[in-house]
Formats: structure tokens, C-alpha cells, sequence
């Protein structure tokens, strides 16, 4: 009897210690979200900043677009480990923004970029571009080293008429896709201004390549907003996001968030004022 109750004892220590090791394991998952207002004319950038012993494990982003305001996406990266950085353009009236950074104690990351320049840096050119008739189908890809895969992806887009983020909104990049083509792959697309520098990142690690999970729906014109959720099978959680919609053709799709709404799901919204278009949601789960 003596050694039965000891044995018991061990045993509830033995599964105290997991519950107490699963508490802090769900306490180190930490959602931040750095936001504001983005003014008419002007470019505004939020970094969201996961706390120390913490790195981005996903990143994602919120803006305005309707009738009065309009807040274009114009980057969406990583800084070091721990930031995630969210850049935005304010078209009409002012409105919010935010850039949310989902942190976690995740493996360092070897960050590796690569970068396109849309052709046509002619003022001719630009100006057809107002009108959408300039405009140029632009893609970029970053590739990990061999032997690492796609753990965390984005895109920053600079516009050489705007030499700084002070010298007034950019809006020289509508983006359509932004996701994994490879395990070690990382593309973004959109159309670009012409003489627009697109560049992708990618974060890579030796961790194994998350799979693909997407979900598609139609966004109805008219000025309306579509939300579209992929969620991954039980038992796995949200590595990173990404999407695909329609080209955009002067009236939209505008890309408006992309969030995780619970450790299985992906969020891709997005706002059309005309025709309809298409938007897939990809989660990448683990």
C-alpha cells in the first residue's frame, strides 16, 4: 500500500508539472498590435514589437478602405526577430490602421529577400499609370538557403519619386498575392507604378515546411467588404498566412487585413467598389 501511494504521488507530480509547462507555454504566446491614424496624403508605418524571449511567429495587419477613406498597404515586414512592421498610404479622409505581430517562442530565422523593379521610369509613363493604363504586372521572389524552408513571409515596396517616407504617400503597388510557391520559396505580385521596387522576404529556418490550406470566395462589387477564413485540420495551428486575389483593375480588390482569429484559422478581407473579384485565404499549419 506504502508503495502504491508513493507511485501516486510521483504520478501527480509527474502531471502537475505538464499542466504548469502547458500554462507557461500558452502564456508565451503573445498577440501585439501597434496602430493609429494615417492621413490624407501622407505615408505612415506602425511596428508592432513581440516582447523579449519572444519572436514574430505571425504577422498580419488591419487598414481602412471605403467610399471617404482609403488606406493602401504599401509594406509588411520583419525587423530582426521581434518587430513586425506594418506601412500604409492615406488616400482619402483619415482613418486607423495597425500592424499585429502574433509572438512566440519561436527559432531564430535567417531572413533572405529578393527584388523586381517595374519597367518605365519615364514621365510619360507615370502618368499613364493614374489612370491604370501605365500600370505593370510586377512579381518578386526571396528563396531560403538549401535546407531551409518558409517559416514567415512579406514584401516592402519603395517608389523612386518618393525618396522618403516623409515625402507623402506612395500608392505605387496594389497587391494581389502574397505567398509560398516552394518550401523554400516566397513570392509577392501586384501591379506597380512603373519604377517601382517590389522586394520579398522570407524567414527561414531547418523546421519542417508547414502544409497549405485555402479557402476562396467571391467579393461582391458594389463597395462591399468580403472576409474569407482557412482553417487548419485539428490538432494543427497557424505557422504563417497568406492570399491571392483578382488583379487589381482601378476600382479594387483593395486588400484590407490579414489576421489569425484563433490558433487554427487564417483571415484575408478585402473591398471591391465595382466588379466582382475572387479572394483565397492560405493558411500554412502546423
Amino acid at each position: 500500500m506504502g508503495d502504491t501511494v508513493k507511485l501516486t504521488r510521483a504520478t501527480g507530480a509527474v502531471l502537475l508539472a505538464f499542466v504548469l509547462l502547458g500554462a507557461a507555454a500558452l502564456a508565451g504566446a503573445t498577440t501585439k498590435t501597434k496602430s493609429g491614424t494615417v492621413n490624407s496624403g501622407t505615408s505612415k508605418a506602425f511596428a508592432a514589437k513581440c516582447p523579449k524571449g519572444e519572436r514574430v511567429d505571425v504577422g498580419g495587419f488591419r487598414s481602412t478602405v471605403n467610399v471617404p477613406s482609403g488606406i493602401l498597404l504599401e509594406d509588411l515586414s520583419f525587423t530582426g526577430g521581434r518587430k513586425w512592421r506594418a506601412s500604409f498610404d492615406g488616400l482619402g479622409e483619415s482613418a486607423p490602421a495597425a500592424s499585429i505581430a502574433y509572438c512566440a517562442d519561436t527559432p531564430k530565422l535567417t531572413k533572405r529577400t529578393g527584388s523586381k523593379v517595374a519597367p518605365g521610369t519615364s514621365r510619360a509613363a507615370r502618368q499613364r499609370y493614374r489612370g491604370l493604363g501605365g500600370a505593370i504586372f510586377l512579381k518578386a521572389k526571396a528563396k531560403c538557403p538549401q535546407g531551409k524552408t518558409v517559416q514567415l513571409g512579406g514584401f516592402k515596396v519603395r517608389d523612386p519619386a518618393v525618396p522618403s517616407r516623409g515625402g507623402g504617400a506612395q500608392s505605387s503597388f496594389r497587391p494581389s498575392a502574397m505567398l509560398a510557391t516552394s518550401t523554400r520559396t516566397w513570392q509577392v505580385k501586384g501591379m506597380a507604378q512603373p519604377g517601382t521596387k517590389l522586394t520579398a522576404f522570407a524567414g527561414c529556418s531547418n523546421q519542417g515546411a508547414p502544409d497549405e490550406v485555402k479557402k476562396t470566395k467571391t467579393v461582391e462589387g458594389g463597395g462591399n467588404r468580403t472576409s474569407v477564413k482557412a482553417r487548419c485540420d485539428s490538432g494543427d495551428k497557424i505557422a504563417m498566412g497568406g492570399f491571392k486575389q483578382s488583379r487589381f483593375d482601378g476600382s479594387g480588390p483593395y486588400l484590407r487585413a490579414l489576421k489569425r482569429t484563433s490558433p487554427r484559422t487564417w483571415k484575408a478581407t478585402s473591398w471591391e467598389f465595382a466588379d466582382p473579384a475572387k479572394l483565397t485565404a492560405i493558411a500554412y499549419c502546423r
